[in-house]
Protein backbone atom coordinates (compact mmCIF):
# COMPACT_ATOMS: atom_id res chain seq x y z
CA UNK A 1 0.00 0.00 0.00
CA UNK A 2 1.28 3.44 -0.93
CA UNK A 3 2.18 5.77 1.94
CA UNK A 4 -0.71 8.11 1.17
CA UNK A 5 -3.37 5.62 0.00
CA UNK A 6 -5.39 5.90 3.21
CA UNK A 7 -5.37 9.72 3.07
CA UNK A 8 -6.44 9.61 -0.58
CA UNK A 9 -9.19 7.06 0.12
CA UNK A 10 -10.53 9.19 3.00
CA UNK A 11 -10.34 12.36 0.83
CA UNK A 12 -7.97 14.03 3.28
CA UNK A 13 -5.69 14.72 0.31
CA UNK A 14 -6.14 14.60 -3.45
CA UNK A 15 -3.78 14.30 -6.37
CA UNK A 16 -2.51 17.80 -7.12
CA UNK A 17 -2.84 17.57 -10.89
CA UNK A 18 0.18 19.83 -11.50
CA UNK A 19 3.09 19.33 -13.83
CA UNK A 20 6.56 19.02 -12.32
CA UNK A 21 7.29 22.66 -13.22
CA UNK A 22 3.99 23.83 -11.70
CA UNK A 23 4.67 21.83 -8.51
CA UNK A 24 8.15 23.33 -8.26
CA UNK A 25 6.80 26.88 -8.69
CA UNK A 26 3.93 26.43 -6.24
CA UNK A 27 6.08 24.71 -3.61
CA UNK A 28 8.69 27.47 -3.90
CA UNK A 29 6.09 30.25 -3.69
CA UNK A 30 4.39 28.59 -0.71
CA UNK A 31 7.73 28.21 1.05
CA UNK A 32 8.55 31.89 0.45
CA UNK A 33 5.21 32.87 2.03
CA UNK A 34 6.05 30.65 5.00
CA UNK A 35 9.34 32.51 5.43
CA UNK A 36 7.46 35.82 5.28
CA UNK A 37 5.11 34.61 8.02
CA UNK A 38 8.08 33.50 10.11
CA UNK A 39 9.62 36.93 9.76
CA UNK A 40 6.32 38.58 10.72
CA UNK A 41 6.13 36.39 13.83
CA UNK A 42 9.30 38.06 15.07
CA UNK A 43 7.88 41.60 15.13
CA UNK A 44 7.88 42.68 18.78
CA UNK A 45 5.05 45.19 18.35
CA UNK A 46 2.58 42.43 17.52
CA UNK A 47 0.44 40.88 20.21
CA UNK A 48 1.43 37.44 21.42
CA UNK A 49 -1.71 36.10 19.71
CA UNK A 50 -0.60 37.50 16.34
CA UNK A 51 3.02 36.39 16.77
CA UNK A 52 1.81 32.88 17.62
CA UNK A 53 -0.60 32.85 14.68
CA UNK A 54 2.08 34.06 12.25
CA UNK A 55 4.46 31.35 13.49
CA UNK A 56 1.71 28.75 13.05
CA UNK A 57 1.02 30.03 9.51
CA UNK A 58 4.74 29.74 8.74
CA UNK A 59 4.73 26.10 9.85
CA UNK A 60 1.53 25.34 7.95
CA UNK A 61 3.03 26.92 4.84
CA UNK A 62 6.12 24.75 5.17
CA UNK A 63 3.97 21.65 5.51
CA UNK A 64 1.87 22.70 2.52
CA UNK A 65 5.03 23.21 0.45
CA UNK A 66 5.98 19.61 1.25
CA UNK A 67 2.52 18.35 0.32
CA UNK A 68 2.63 20.28 -2.98
CA UNK A 69 6.13 19.02 -3.77
CA UNK A 70 4.92 15.47 -3.21
CA UNK A 71 2.12 16.07 -5.76
CA UNK A 72 -0.89 16.45 -3.45
CA UNK A 73 -3.34 19.08 -2.29
CA UNK A 74 -5.97 19.21 0.42
CA UNK A 75 -9.02 17.03 -0.01
CA UNK A 76 -12.62 17.83 0.76
CA UNK A 77 -13.30 15.74 3.87
CA UNK A 78 -11.71 18.12 6.37
CA UNK A 79 -10.60 21.74 6.23
CA UNK A 80 -7.44 22.70 4.40
CA UNK A 81 -5.37 23.40 7.51
CA UNK A 82 -6.46 20.13 9.14
CA UNK A 83 -5.61 18.10 6.04
CA UNK A 84 -2.15 19.67 5.86
CA UNK A 85 -1.44 18.68 9.48
CA UNK A 86 -2.75 15.14 8.95
CA UNK A 87 -0.54 14.86 5.87
CA UNK A 88 2.48 16.13 7.82
CA UNK A 89 1.91 13.52 10.56
CA UNK A 90 1.88 10.79 7.91
CA UNK A 91 4.58 11.99 5.52
CA UNK A 92 7.86 10.08 5.33
CA UNK A 93 7.00 7.48 7.93
CA UNK A 94 6.15 10.12 10.49
CA UNK A 95 9.39 12.09 10.16
CA UNK A 96 7.59 15.26 11.35
CA UNK A 97 4.87 13.60 13.47
CA UNK A 98 5.84 15.41 16.70
CA UNK A 99 5.97 18.76 14.94
CA UNK A 100 2.61 18.10 13.28
CA UNK A 101 0.98 17.34 16.64
CA UNK A 102 2.38 20.56 18.14
CA UNK A 103 1.43 22.61 15.07
CA UNK A 104 -2.09 21.16 15.11
CA UNK A 105 -2.42 22.29 18.72
CA UNK A 106 -1.24 25.73 17.60
CA UNK A 107 -3.84 25.64 14.80
CA UNK A 108 -6.63 25.10 17.31
CA UNK A 109 -5.34 27.90 19.54
CA UNK A 110 -5.03 30.16 16.51
CA UNK A 111 -8.67 29.52 15.61
CA UNK A 112 -9.70 30.32 19.15
CA UNK A 113 -7.86 33.66 19.13
CA UNK A 114 -9.33 34.57 15.75
CA UNK A 115 -12.91 33.49 16.36
CA UNK A 116 -13.26 33.11 20.12
CA UNK A 117 -11.33 35.28 22.51
CA UNK A 118 -8.23 37.42 22.17
CA UNK A 119 -5.35 37.45 24.60
CA UNK A 120 -5.26 33.75 25.42
CA UNK A 121 -1.75 32.95 24.16
CA UNK A 122 1.18 33.54 26.47
CA UNK A 123 4.55 34.96 25.48
CA UNK A 124 6.08 31.55 26.21
CA UNK A 125 3.62 29.77 23.89
CA UNK A 126 4.26 32.25 21.09
CA UNK A 127 8.04 31.89 21.51
CA UNK A 128 7.83 28.08 21.55
CA UNK A 129 5.80 27.91 18.34
CA UNK A 130 8.15 30.42 16.72
CA UNK A 131 11.24 28.38 17.64
CA UNK A 132 9.65 25.12 16.46
CA UNK A 133 8.46 26.71 13.21
CA UNK A 134 11.94 28.10 12.59
CA UNK A 135 13.61 24.71 13.06
CA UNK A 136 10.94 23.04 10.92
CA UNK A 137 11.35 25.52 8.06
CA UNK A 138 15.11 24.97 8.10
CA UNK A 139 14.44 21.26 7.59
CA UNK A 140 11.83 21.98 4.91
CA UNK A 141 14.29 24.22 3.07
CA UNK A 142 16.83 21.38 2.96
CA UNK A 143 14.17 18.83 1.98
CA UNK A 144 12.84 21.01 -0.87
CA UNK A 145 16.37 21.75 -2.11
CA UNK A 146 17.29 18.04 -2.11
CA UNK A 147 14.31 17.40 -4.39
CA UNK A 148 15.00 20.31 -6.72
CA UNK A 149 11.90 22.23 -5.65
CA UNK A 150 13.99 25.25 -4.67
CA UNK A 151 17.58 26.19 -5.34
CA UNK A 152 19.80 25.27 -2.37
CA UNK A 153 20.37 28.95 -1.64
CA UNK A 154 16.82 30.07 -2.45
CA UNK A 155 15.36 31.95 -0.76
CA UNK A 156 18.34 33.63 0.80
CA UNK A 157 16.68 34.83 4.00
CA UNK A 158 17.79 33.19 7.23
CA UNK A 159 14.93 31.38 8.97
CA UNK A 160 16.50 31.40 12.43
CA UNK A 161 14.49 33.53 14.84
CA UNK A 162 16.13 36.65 16.05
CA UNK A 163 15.15 38.96 18.83
CA UNK A 164 11.72 40.40 17.98
CA UNK A 165 11.99 43.62 15.98
CA UNK A 166 10.01 46.77 16.51
CA UNK A 167 8.76 46.97 12.94
CA UNK A 168 7.95 44.59 10.08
Amino acid sequence: MMAYDDLLRRDIIREGGLTEAERRKRASDTFKMALRDLEDAQVADLSTDRRHNCAYEAARGGAEAIMTAEGYRSGGEVGRHVSVMIFLRTAFDGRWRREAVRFDRARRKSNYTQYGRAGTISETEADEVLALASRFLSEVRAWLAERGMIEPDEPAEDTAPTEPTDSP
